[in-house]
């Protein structure tokens, strides 16, 4: 006969957890002739979900073949989340822990889908209470499946990342976490919408326009920052120079990368004998800096990278050429030019900066700058 307290140990032990776990698995492989199987039941039977079910005595659906009996557990999960809270485990903790896992396990299978329709049909629908609740759980589902169809985007998403309300954007949350390709696919499909493809009205007006788009808005402060360096001013509003050298405001260095850019007082041989001494050259090496890290950060925003080398987006390309035109337009026209028209020099340096080839539209352009 078996001792009373053998029994009652035997009836408690329903969990097997921690060494005792591992002590029971390592007993069932050395039995099984398949150990493959045998991991698959032991996962399944030592599961949180066949656990609780034998703390209160009730048989899990996936080994009922009655639904009729009684002794079926049901769907609700208050007597578990007691169990757990007794536990120490909140059910804030379980909700997070079970949501985490299926969010990771969406964006995986996003990540891995071959065909768009799915992901369309996912978009469509978490996209109103993605974007209606600031913190929604489905907003990093939404993310996942924009970055998965990039170029294939459609067109009314990219529409309405770019709508704006009383001039701020209306999804930030969402627009500010975008890929830099899907930036660059909002400000282009904001730009078709707003800004004719053949302007019909004044330079002030279509300057307007222009301003109303979400490109203009982004490019601004570095355009200000180009238009604003005291050498580039400086240069431009000296309507006589000595010699040419004067008028090559280190034009070399302000298109390359400001990595590239010299510190040393060698550097400023272009400028000629505008700046002596060691004071004004560094002047002059900073004014420089400012004004091609402005030429560099607005070569990153318009280009597309691909491995080493960078080209320009032809719609983006046109769009800010169209914004320094329509300002250079809209200036008053002055004989003798000066700082207003440095646009046209801007112009020429995102021409001549491109880390690729141009459109073939623009050769004759390209040719012109080189030639300026």
């Amino acid at each position: 006969m078996s001792s009373p307290n053998r029994e009652s140990v035997e009836k408690t032990s329903v969990f097997p957890v921690g060494s005792a776990g591992r002590r029971e698995l390592r007993r069932a492989l050395v039995r099984s002739t398949d150990p493959a199987g045998t991991i698959q039941a032991f996962q399944q039977s030592h599961s949180l979900h066949s656990m609780m079910a034998k703390a209160f005595g009730t048989t899990p659906r996936y080994k009922a073949r009655d639904e009729s009996d009684s002794n079926v557990e049901s769907l609700d999960t208050d007597s578990v989340m007691l169990f757990l809270s007794h536990l120490g485990v909140t059910q804030y903790d379980v909700h997070k822990r079970i949501s985490d896992t299926l969010l990771k396990e969406l964006e995986d299978e996003i990540r891995n889908a071959q065909s768009q329709e799915p992901l369309l049909e996912l978009l469509k629908s978490s996209w109103a209470y993605a974007t209606k609740f600031p913190d929604s759980e489905l907003r990093p589902v939404v993310l996942a499946v924009l970055k998965k169809l990039g170029e294939e985007t459609p067109l009314a998403v990219l529409t309405a990342l770019a709508e704006r309300d009383e001039g701020k954007l209306r999804h930030a949350e969402i627009f500010h976490h975008l890929s830099p390709l899907l930036k660059r696919l909002v400000w282009e499909a904001d730009w078709n919408q707003r800004i004719p493809l053949e302007p019909d009205t004044e330079p002030k007006a279509y300057l307007e326009q222009v301003k109303s788009s979400l490109l203009f808005e982004t490019i601004e402060p570095l355009t200000e920052q180009y238009y604003s360096s005291k050498l580039l001013v400086e240069s431009a509003n000296r309507p006589f120079v000595a010699s040419i050298r004067e008028r090559r405001m280190l034009t070399t260095q302000r298109r390359a990368s400001t990595s590239a850019i010299p510190t040393t007082g060698a550097a400023t041989g272009g400028v000629g004998s505008v700046l002596r001494g060691s004071q004004q050259q560094s002047t002059t090496t900073t004014e420089s800096h400012s004004s091609g890290k402005a030429v560099l950060q607005l070569r990153d925003l318009l280009c597309d990278s691909v491995g080493s080398s960078s080209s320009y987006r032809p719609k983006l390309l046109y769009a800010i050429l169209s914004i320094l035109i329509a300002q250079h337009g809209a200036n008053e026209k002055f004989f003798l030019g000066g700082a207003e028209h440095l646009h046209c020099t801007l112009v020429a340096d995102l021409l001549l900066s491109t880390g690729g080839p141009l459109p073939k539209a623009y050769t004759y352009v390209l040719m012109l700058a080189r030639i300026l």
